[in-house]
């Protein structure tokens, strides 16, 4: 028999191991039932299949009894052991719906492929319109996959320069490479000269080659619409077009209503012999006089044509007497000057040739062009494809 003072003992830590017994069991019920009506995540380890408490076996069917609501001696049979899932069936039925975790799904974007126009087409020996065509293009592609344009950044090559001086998107939303992270990239190459091959949908990082001369390089509104948002001019051309164009309307005392139409006259280049033996032809005096009765014809109001050349002697001679009959206003700019003043015409008549192309696309509206551009024995007839390069919706103008 135990002496008073280890009875004592024992009924105290027996009563210690019930008074953490009681304090486990509110523990469970406020963790479960938090659990059950809210939605919280579930313990990661299933308390449906283990017991709640492995205390003794006297302070277990004590702490049974207390969740049963019955007390019982040490000498009552053991119940079912206290589970989660029993805790369940006390839970309301509208509550239980909200019992699932919550799955929380994180989306990472993935990076976009990069697109370019190759460094020695970009930066070769060729001019602003050809320049045109083929960031036009590159661009165009990136608007139709959903890819990132970007360009390369090297001081050498000035045409970076151009483009960034003459628009203003150049500027501001074009990202820049340098050569190292861009010429291992994957070259796309274009195919026959002057024939369109369609840039296709490509796997990883890529450039442009080629000079891809053709409007059909961006067909649909949304490329269209992105190369006119590519080709914005800077403000100091947009200020130097306009004033050209109201210094135009003062000198013929045209009223607000005036028509402005924007004549490109390519002579230089195309009268050397070389390329007079290639095939190529020059618009001579006939198409200049067919084109201008025709545009006059067309609109019912004041017409002023405005001319730029990079021969302004030889088209002047050219022009001969349509400079007396007609409103003929003279743009002796620069090279980006008369681009931004043609381009900011109503209508155009074009010679033919890159640049002649992109003052008329850009202009908008009616578009009267050079349609003998070829000679037809000639070997630059046989890779020009006229319905490829001029719109379907231009004016052609024969005199052969």
């Amino acid at each position: 028999m135990l002496s008073v003072p280890n009875q004592t003992k024992l009924k105290r830590a027996r009563m210690q191991r019930i008074f953490f017994a009681l304090i486990a069991v509110f523990a469970i019920y406020t963790f479960a039932y938090h659990n059950l009506s809210y939605g919280n995540a579930q313990p990661s380890y299933d308390l449906k299949q283990k017991n709640i408490l492995h205390y003794t076996e006297s302070s277990t069917r004590l702490i049974k009894s207390y969740t049963t609501g019955r007390h019982s001696d040490a000498h009552t049979s053991p119940r079912k052991p206290v589970t989660l899932s029993h805790l369940a069936e006390k839970v309301p039925d509208s509550q239980k719906s909200n019992s699932t975790s919550r799955n929380i799904t994180i989306k990472v974007d993935k990076p976009k492929i990069m697109i370019t126009t190759t460094r020695d087409y970009l930066c070769g020996d060729t001019r602003l319109g050809n320049k045109l065509y083929m960031v036009a293009a590159t661009y165009a592609a990136a608007v139709k996959y959903n890819y990132q344009f970007v360009l390369l950044k090297d001081q050498r090559c000035i045409w970076i320069y151009v483009l960034k001086d003459l628009f203003t998107t150049f500027n501001t939303s074009v990202t820049y490479l340098p050569y190292s992270q861009i010429r291992l990239w994957r070259r796309v190459e274009e195919g026959p000269v002057n024939e369109y091959v369609p840039i296709q949908p490509q796997t990883i990082n890529f450039s442009v080659s080629g000079y891809r001369q053709s409007w059909k390089h961006f067909q649909s509104e949304a490329e269209q619409d992105g190369v006119r948002r590519l080709f914005r001019l800077n403000t100091k051309y947009e200020i130097k077009a306009n004033r050209l164009l109201h210094s135009a309307r003062a000198k013929f005392s045209a009223g607000k209503d005036a028509i402005f139409i924007g004549v490109h006259m390519r002579l230089g280049d195309l009268l050397k012999p070389h390329r007079v033996k290639h095939g190529r032809r020059t618009a001579n005096a006939t198409f200049y006089q067919s084109a201008f009765k025709a545009a006059s014809l067309h609109f019912q109001t004041d017409v002023i044509f405005v001319v730029a050349t990079d021969s302004v002697d030889i088209g002047r001679t050219i022009l001969g007497d349509l400079q007396t009959t007609h409103n003929v206003f003279w743009a002796n700019g620069t090279a980006e000057e008369d681009f931004a003043a043609l381009t900011k015409c109503n209508h155009s008549i074009i010679s033919g040739g890159s640049f002649s192309f992109w003052v008329g696309w850009l202009a908008g509206g009616e578009t009267w062009y050079f349609a003998d551009l070829a000679r037809p024995d000639s070997k630059f007839y046989l890779h020009h494809h006229p319905k490829e390069f001029f719109l379907p919706s231009w004016k052609p103008v024969h005199i052969y």
